[in-house]
C-alpha cells in the first residue's frame, strides 16, 4: 500500500485503488478522522483540520482545534462547560470541565482568582459543586488567591512540575478534598491555603517548599500525617491548629522556630 493511497478489495480477485482522505493534522502527520487525531494528540497540541467535516467526538485533553480553512460541525461529547481563568492574561490559562467532574487547567502563566482585578467571580462558579478532580497542566505556574476555594465536592488535585506558589486560601473550604498531589518546584505555600479541609488525611510536602503562611492546614481535622519540607526554617502561627487528628510529623532538621498555636488543639 502506497503512502498516500489505500485500496478495496472488490472480491472478484480484483482491487480499487483511490487515494487517501485526510480531514486533521498534527504537524506531520495526517490522519483520516478527528477521532484519529484527537486519539494520538498530547496535551496543547494544535490539529489542524484539513476538510470540512461532521463528526462526533469526544474531547478529553486539552488541544487546540484550529479550524480556520475549513467548515467544522463537531459535537464535543463529554464537556460539561469550558472558559478562561488567566491572571495577567485572562486568555492565556484555559479551563475545561469533562461531564465525569474532572476540570483540566492549562496554558501558560497563574490562574486569577476570586478576588483578582477586574474580576469578582471565577468563570467555573457556577459549577463548582460538579467539580471532584483538578488536573493543571505544566505550563500553568501558580493560583492566585481563593482560585480553587470552596470547590465543596473536590476530592482530589494535581499540580504540575513548574508550579511554583499556591496564594492565599486557594483550596480553602474544599471540605471533601482528599489528596493533593504537590511538584518539587513548589516553593510557597501561602496563608490559609489548605483552610477547613475537613477530608484531607496526608501531605507529603517537597523539599523546595521554603515558606507556609499563617493557618497554612487550620482546621484539617481529618489530617494524620505530614512529612515538611527539609528546607523550611519556621512553621508559621497557627499552621496545624484544630488539627485534631494528626498523629505523624517530619519535621525538618533546619527547623529553627514553631509560631503561636502552630499546633493548638
Amino acid at each position: 500500500e502506497a503512502d498516500g493511497y489505500g485500496y478495496t478489495d472488490n472480491g472478484d480477485e480484483t482491487i480499487t485503488i483511490k487515494e487517501k482522505t485526510y480531514v486533521a493534522q498534527i504537524g506531520e502527520t495526517k490522519y483520516a478522522t478527528l477521532a484519529d487525531a484527537i486519539a494520538a494528540a498530547q496535551a496543547n497540541d494544535v490539529i489542524t483540520l484539513l476538510a470540512d467535516i461532521t463528526e462526533d467526538v469526544t474531547v478529553n485533553k486539552s488541544v487546540t482545534i484550529d479550524g480556520e480553512e475549513a467548515a467544522v460541525s463537531v459535537q464535543l461529547a463529554g464537556i460539561l462547560a469550558s472558559g478562561y481563568c488567566g491572571y495577567d492574561d485572562y486568555y492565556s490559562v484555559k479551563w475545561v470541565l469533562s461531564a465525569d467532574g474532572v476540570m483540566t487547567v492549562f496554558g501558560n502563566g497563574g490562574v486569577r482568582g476570586a478576588n483578582s482585578s477586574g474580576l469578582d467571580n471565577r468563570s467555573y462558579d457556577a459549577y463548582e459543586d460538579q467539580i471532584k478532580t483538578l488536573v493543571v497542566e505544566e505550563g500553568v505556574t501558580f493560583a492566585n488567591e481563593n482560585a480553587f476555594s470552596s470547590l465543596t465536592k473536590l476530592q482530589s488535585a494535581v499540580l504540575p512540575e513548574g508550579f511554583t506558589s499556591i496564594g492565599k486560601g486557594v483550596f480553602a473550604y474544599c471540605y471533601d478534598l482528599r489528596s493533593i498531589e504537590l511538584p518539587n518546584t513548589l516553593t510557597t505555600i501561602d496563608e490559609g491555603a489548605f483552610y477547613s479541609c475537613s477530608s484531607l488525611t496526608s501531605v507529603d510536602m517537597p523539599d523546595s517548599v521554603t515558606k507556609l503562611g499563617k493557618n497554612v492546614f487550620r482546621d484539617c481535622t481529618s489530617l494524620q500525617y505530614v512529612r515538611l519540607s527539609n528546607s523550611l526554617i519556621e512553621i508559621s502561627e497557627q499552621a496545624f491548629y484544630q488539627c485534631t487528628s494528626l498523629v505523624t510529623l517530619k519535621l525538618p532538621n533546619k527547623l529553627t522556630h514553631i509560631l503561636d498555636s502552630a499546633f493548638y488543639y
